[in-house]
């Protein structure tokens, strides 16, 4: 993956998949990050030349005024998932071309997309009381299933998955209060996965997949925009390098070896951050990028 009127783009997952083959995806396995918005813009981030470049717009009908998410499947991305107060929909991107597919069978406030680990379907999950949703998208099949609702409300959290299990980290109560909580869905049943050690909302998570870990960085806590880096393995979670700089409702994407964080608020009077930093899990450290050429709080966040 917000406040803006572009949706929650602050949780995304990779298209890679950890399988080892990369000889099928794009840029022979290196992924770039594509933050999106509809009848706004499209731009690519190449994280090996470290550059920006404009391309093609979304489809301009699909500019929800809340909730929206992206997320990757092998060498193309999605991005949803409600348009205004009707209209729910997913939007295929290849070769930096947009395709409208099949929409959803229900509309949510807000939506969360998370890819699975095999590159075949998208899970749009909303954990609000009242309408609680979880609808599965088949790639192959440009077709819906309903499944399993999540049973917590969260307002804002971030989602992520290992192996065959979503994670839906934090976000808010429905009275507003900030959450540590940790809802794990795998196997069509939601269980309650160990928490994470602090309340946070609008916080960015990415997922290394052949790593089996995802990380969950930044966002609003009780004490303001924090800069922690907290990882997710074994059940259990561990503080790693604070992120250079304290995002809230940024944009975040992960390739195998290397996690992006790029838009959203500073700590200081909320205002747009332009900066773009990148986190090397196995040195643990992060490194300052090229200066984004907009802020991109809101957006979807793709990664082909």
């Amino acid at each position: 993956m917000s406040t803006g009127s572009f949706g929650f783009g602050f949780n995304s997952t990779p298209g890679c998949h950890g399988c080892g083959d990369c000889s099928g995806c794009s840029n022979g396995g290196v992924l770039d990050l594509y933050p999106c918005a509809g009848g706004i813009g499209t731009w690519r981030y190449d994280i090996a030349g470290d550059a920006w470049t404009s391309k093609t717009t979304p489809l301009s009908t699909h500019n929800p005024t809340g909730g929206w998410q992206a997320c990757s499947v092998s060498a193309a991305f999605y991005h949803g998932y409600k348009n205004g107060l009707t209209v729910g929909f997913i939007d295929e991107y290849v070769d930096d071309a947009w395709t409208a597919k099949t929409g959803p069978p229900s509309v949510e406030t807000s939506g969360l997309f998370c890819g699975d680990i095999a590159g075949t379907n998208i899970w749009a999950v909303q954990a609000i009381t009242g309408s609680e949703k979880n609808n599965q998208y088949s790639v192959a099949g440009d077709s819906w299933s309903v499944q399993n609702a999540p049973t917590t409300y969260q307002s804002l959290p971030s989602i992520g998955n290992i192996s065959d299990f979503l994670f839906v980290v934090g976000g808010t109560n429905s009275g507003g209060t900030k959450q540590s909580i940790n809802s794990a869905y795998g196997l069509g049943a939601w269980t309650t996965g160990t928490s994470l050690p602090y309340a946070v909302t609008g916080q960015m998570c990415f997922t290394f997949y052949s790593r089996s870990f995802l990380h969950v960085v930044s966002g609003s806590t009780n004490s303001g925009i924090t800069t922690n880096n907290y990882r997710y393995q074994s059940s259990s979670w561990t503080a790693k390098a604070a992120s250079t700089n304290g995002h809230s409702q940024g944009t975040a994407y992960a390739s195998n070896d290397e996690g992006v964080t790029s838009g959203g608020f500073k700590p200081s009077g909320g205002s747009a951050i332009l900066l773009t930093d990148s986190y090397d899990p196995a040195g643990d450290a992060w490194t300052a990028r090229a200066t984004a050429p907009r802020s991109f709080e809101g957006f979807a966040t793709g990664g082909i």
